[in-house]
């Protein structure tokens, strides 16, 4: 392949990669807007793990910490982590600090990190690594002479 025949293939690679910086990079904004509003209302309240669920995706597992806790009516909610890892960075009697909206406690969340910005980080990570790559191979198109 002569180099004036790359120069459209990399144009379009490099929009491809640009295409999915630009929706990788507003999935995380959306995503981190959607927690500083939960952070901003959130009830705090202590919390215990009382179990960890195994999920098994193709001969992978991962343990989701279950968690309870009591919302400020006194009622016990029993929440299991959306988040899991392998292996467990929890453990079964561990107390954890849970954020919680008063109107859907079932929805709470352990206060950590990943917990809350996993998805923001990881997004804007690919968001920025593919932002780049985009862009050099428009650059590299852009510096390829045709014959």
């Amino acid at each position: 392949m002569t180099s004036g025949a790359r120069k459209p293939v990399l144009r379009l690679v490099g929009r491809v990669f640009l295409t999915v910086a630009v929706v990788s990079l507003l999935i995380s904004a959306f995503t981190c807007f959607r927690t500083r509003s939960f952070l901003a209302t959130a009830a705090r309240a202590p919390g215990v793990i009382t179990q960890l669920r195994v999920h098994t995706s193709n001969d992978s597992r991962t343990y989701h910490p279950v968690f309870v806790f009591n919302d400020s009516n006194g009622n016990q909610h029993e929440v299991e982590s959306s988040t899991g890892s392998n292996p467990s960075r929890h453990t079964v009697g561990e107390h954890v600090n849970v954020l919680y909206q008063i109107p859907h406690p079932d929805e709470a969340k352990m206060d950590g990190f990943f917990e809350l910005w996993g998805i923001s980080v990881i997004m804007g990570g690919v968001g920025a690594l593919d932002l780049l790559l985009g862009a050099g191979l428009l650059v590299a198109a852009r510096l390829i002479r045709t014959a």
